[in-house]
């Protein structure tokens, strides 16, 4: 652990004074504050990690400070933690009580003194405070990770400070945390400024649609064999997205003008509604259909975050009757059809989002892996064998294009493909493409516990090790949370028999089948299916007979 890193709590009422002192500070110390964080990644959980690594944390304190919901949040964490606290404080204001009842000396700060003055006695501060922890006196603490605040509507100023959040955020060009902050205030309920957020998260949305779809468009482009179909594409673009596609075209690289395309003069569909014609009025109607379309999609996108499935299945079937030919509101329901396990209508839908030599990536690998599902619960071994090979062209055309895409679980689509080949019998080709999935998201377990069983059933046992003391890390991560996730107990077990003992991973099992009950069956059966495969190994694991036949003798038991 760095001795010099500290992190700096504050509101976004003292940011003037805050960086000051951060600049000031960086001469001498690692130094970390909320603008060091990196746009896309997931902002909260960076804020945790970040107090959990600091060895003293500075809490500028006012009224807006107090007030904070973040602020608090962030404090309560760093007291839970024992973490070296120096509060300093830069506006009269009540103590935080958690501090108060902590016996801690309150720096007070005149911000209106050079930051010199100031830093001498911060300097000092966090000098002493080096020594007593060195000295034993804050002795490392764990506590459980707090949630992300949720603003509150009989807190106005909670309400506020996310909005502003959130618009910093979007200029900052951090897209995703501006859309989450934003997401956040209209689950508030908190009257107009909901309303304000509902309109900007519909704005914001819009402009990265617009983004997203003209950088495909752009990069068919760039490469001339693909020329005429960004042509096609471009077209499309403009009909959808009509002056604001224009505008953003013309921002960026003016593909209108290169290909030469005519588009209609808007100021002829300027007239007054009474002379308006039919054609007009029906293309004034499809454009509101699109908007109500629109507006549904990105409450849709809202509960499919909260993985809300059945709630967003019926949002986007509500939005697809708005918009039928949407590409992105096909390629949600293509998903949400796979999770409920309705692969024909995945199908239906994931096969809408093709316009010409368009390739929506996403889109590509979700149809793969509906047809992949189709294969394996098709008994027939000529269509199984054909979904298959359809499937595997789609994940790699799909990854091809963009290899970093996932699924709406947050999973690598290289996963996806792994899945496929592992079930092929062809391993070592599973293994190359679930240590691609490994790189694309280091944080998930599902390519490791793959890996792991793979590289035990490929004879390498030293390599199998390796994943399964990082699958039994994720399991003891997932337990720690909720103790009864009964995949983790069987990922445990799992890795129990291999890296400890058999008599371990034995008691751990007969435990999970006597608190077990019908609704177990899939686990135990998943389970049951991982123990088989890595029977085959050169080397299986002591014991593992032992656990195969407890797990058999219980399903044929509530089998009755």
């Amino acid at each position: 652990m760095n001795d010099n890193y500290l992190f700096i709590s504050y509101s976004r009422d003292d940011q003037v004074w805050t960086y000051n002192l951060w600049r000031a500070l960086e001469n001498e110390y690692d130094v970390w504050i909320d603008q060091k964080i990196r746009a896309g990644v997931d902002w909260w959980k960076e804020i945790l990690e970040n107090i959990e690594k600091c060895t003293c944390f500075l809490a500028v304190l006012s009224p807006k400070a107090v007030e904070s919901i973040y602020c608090t949040a962030e404090l309560n964490y760093a007291v839970a933690l024992n973490k070296p606290i120096i509060p300093l404080v830069v506006k009269t204001c009540d103590y935080p009580l958690i501090l108060a009842n902590n016996n801690i000396q309150f720096e007070k700060i005149a911000t209106d003194a050079p930051m010199q003055n100031s830093l001498v006695r911060i300097v000092a501060n966090i000098g002493k405070t080096q020594i007593r922890v060195l000295q034993g006196e804050y002795p490392q603490k764990t506590a459980a990770r707090p949630e992300l605040p949720q603003p509150s509507n009989d807190n106005l100023q909670s309400v506020y400070e996310i909005f502003a959040l959130a618009e910093e955020a979007k200029a900052q060009g951090d897209v995703t945390r501006s859309l989450k902050l934003f997401e956040q205030l209209i689950q508030a309920e908190a009257g107009e400024i909901s309303k304000a957020a509902q309109k900007r998260l519909a704005e914001v949305r819009l402009e990265q649609e617009i983004d997203d779809a003209y950088r495909i468009v752009r990069r068919l482009s760039e490469n001339p064999s693909t020329e005429r179909g960004a042509k096609i594409a471009l077209e499309a673009f403009v009909k959808t997205y009509s002056e604001k596609g224009i505008e953003h075209d013309k921002a960026k690289s003016d593909l209108v003008g290169r290909f030469g395309l005519e588009i209609p003069d808007p100021s002829l569909t300027k007239k007054s509604d009474a002379k308006k014609t039919p054609i007009v009025q029906d293309n004034l109607q499809t454009h509101d259909r699109k908007i109500q379309a629109l507006t549904l999609a990105q409450l849709g996108q809202i509960q499919i975050e909260k993985r809300n499935w059945d709630a967003a299945l019926r949002t986007f079937v509500d939005a697809n009757s708005h918009d039928p030919e949407n590409l992105l509101i096909n390629y949600f329901l293509g998903e949400l059809y796979i999770i409920k396990r309705d692969l024909d209508q995945a199908i239906v839908h994931l096969n809408k989002t093709h316009v010409g030599e368009i390739v929506l990536p996403e889109a590509e690998a979700a149809l793969a892996l509906a047809l992949r599902l189709k294969g394996q619960a098709s008994s027939e071994e000529s269509e199984r064998s054909n979904l298959f090979n359809e499937a595997e062209e789609r994940y790699e055309a799909a990854l091809k294009v963009d290899d970093k895409i996932k699924d709406l679980h947050g999973e690598s689509y290289w996963a996806g493909l792994g899945a496929l080949q592992r079930r092929q019998g062809r391993y070592r080709d599973a293994i190359d493409s679930y240590t691609k999935a490994e790189v694309i998201t280091p944080d998930n377990s599902y390519p490791i516990v793959n890996l792991a069983a793979l590289h035990l059933h490929d004879g390498n046992v030293d390599m199998a090790k390796r994943y399964y003391q990082r699958t039994m890390k994720f399991a003891e991560e997932s337990l720690a949370v909720k103790p009864t996730d009964k995949w983790a107990q069987a990922d445990k077990i799992t890795c129990s028999l291999v890296l400890l003992n058999s008599d371990v991973a034995i008691e751990l099992l007969s435990n999970m089948l006597h608190e077990g009950d019908l609704s177990d069956r899939p686990v135990i059966d998943s389970f049951l299916s991982g123990l088989y495969f890595i029977r085959e190994s050169p080397t299986p694991p002591t014991g593992l007979k032992d656990l195969i036949v407890l797990a058999e003798d219980w399903l044929k038991q509530t089998a009755n």
